[in-house]
C-alpha cells in the first residue's frame, strides 16, 4: 500500500528528483514530470530547436546568395584583396621588409615575388590563407592598406578607365570599322 500511495505523494516531483539525486541520475525524464514542467521544457526545446533551424536556412541561403556571384569587386576598387601589379606606380609601402614564403620551392625555381593586398589579419596568418590566394608557393609582399588606397586606387582608375593612356578597354572607337 505504501508503494500504491508513493506516486500520489503531494511532493510528488520533489521526492523523485531527491531519489534521482540519491541514485546518482542527473536528469528527470520527462514521462515523471509534472505537466507543467513537462511542458516548459518541450517549449524551450521547441524554440531553441526553432533558433537553430532559423539560423542553419539564413546561412544556406547566403551561401546560395554568393555562390550567384551576388557581390562583385575588381582590382582597384575598394574593398578588393588579392593580387596586385605594381609597376609604374610610386614603390609601394609594405608590411613587411622582406617577402613571406609558407611552402619551401627550389632555389632554382624560385619565382618572382608577387605584391599583395590583404585584408587585416591575413599577412599575420598568411599561412591560413595563402591557399584562398593561390599563393602558399610565392614570395609575397604585403602592401600596406592606406598606399593601395591613397596610391593605388587612384592612379589604378585613372589608367584604366580611359582618362589616362591605358589599353583603352571598352573606351573609344573600335577598329571594326575598316
Amino acid at each position: 500500500m505504501q508503494d500504491l500511495l508513493h506516486g500520489l505523494r503531494s511532493d510528488g516531483p520533489r521526492y523523485h528528483q531527491r531519489e534521482w539525486a540519491r541514485r546518482g541520475t542527473a536528469v528527470a525524464p520527462l514521462a515523471c514530470m509534472t505537466p507543467s514542467q513537462n511542458s516548459k521544457k518541450r517549449r524551450k526545446r521547441s524554440y531553441t530547436n526553432g533558433i537553430f533551424f532559423v539560423a542553419v536556412v539564413a546561412a544556406i541561403a547566403g551561401r546560395a546568395a554568393v555562390a550567384r556571384g551576388g557581390v562583385s569587386v575588381q582590382i582597384g576598387e575598394p574593398g578588393f584583396y588579392g593580387s596586385i601589379d605594381v609597376g609604374g606606380f610610386p614603390p609601394p609601402q609594405l608590411i613587411y621588409p622582406r617577402p613571406v614564403i609558407i611552402e619551401p620551392v627550389p632555389a632554382a625555381v624560385l619565382p618572382q615575388p608577387v605584391y599583395f593586398h590583404v585584408p587585416p589579419g591575413h599577412a599575420k596568418h598568411w599561412s591560413k590563407h595563402c591557399h584562398q590566394y593561390n599563393a602558399c608557393g610565392q614570395p609575397v609582399y604585403f602592401v600596406q592598406d592606406r598606399w593601395y588606397q591613397q596610391e593605388y586606387v587612384p592612379r589604378y582608375r585613372e589608367f584604366h578607365d580611359g582618362h589616362g593612356h591605358g589599353k583603352g578597354h571598352g573606351h573609344g572607337k573600335g577598329h571594326d570599322e575598316d
